[in-house]
């Protein structure tokens, strides 16, 4: 970006047709919808994750896992260890942190929302061509980040996830509450 704030696209003059704004249009909505897949993702990482750690603890409450000696120490910070790290790549992800660094925008909800009806109305009215297609771009810009974020999350969560399974799994056998053959 120059120091004006303008891209190479805007100081050559570019423009786009009413097709590619449309299609803009459609790829934020496409962007919008694809964050809902990562964040139901999370709501299922997290549910296994609070399940492991409750069985976990009802196992570990009336067992004598801690008197069977120092591999179930070690299962039992395994799987508390993973399991709050996939808990931890799941906030990560459902509140990505990202900097503003332009004005209230007049699609994304922020700028909306911090100004009133009326005001956004007028704003929106008044917006020329090009400005309403760069905040298009930059917003189809903007949440492709905030996508790629949430989808990183999940599957760091994923593997943290399957990490503490196995451990999880180790220390529910040594406290007898894993039926076996």
């Amino acid at each position: 970006m120059s120091p004006e704030g303008s891209t190479p696209l805007a100081a050559a003059g570019a423009t786009l047709s009413e097709s590619q704004i449309l299609g803009l249009e459609f790829e934020l909505s496409r962007l919008i919808t694809t964050q809902s897949i990562a964040d139901a993702r999370f709501g299922f990482i997290l549910s296994a994750d609070i399940a492991m750690l409750g069985a976990l603890s009802a196992a570990v409450a009336d067992s004598t896992l801690f008197a069977k000696g120092p591999a179930a120490w070690l299962l039992v910070l395994a799987t508390v260890a993973f399991s709050v790290g996939s808990i931890a790549a799941v906030i990560a992800g459902a509140y990505p942190r990202m900097k503003t660094t332009r004005s209230p925008s007049v699609i994304f909800f922020k700028g909306i929302a911090s100004v009133s009806r009326e005001e956004y109305f007028q704003h929106l009215v008044a917006v020329p061509r090009e400005t309403y297609a760069r905040e298009l771009a930059d917003n189809c810009h903007r949440v492709s980040q905030i996508v790629a974020i949430k989808f990183r999350c999940a599957q760091t969560a994923i593997v943290l996830l399957i990490l503490a399974a196995g451990p999880w799994a180790g220390c529910l056998y040594v406290a007898g509450r894993l039926p076996v053959s």
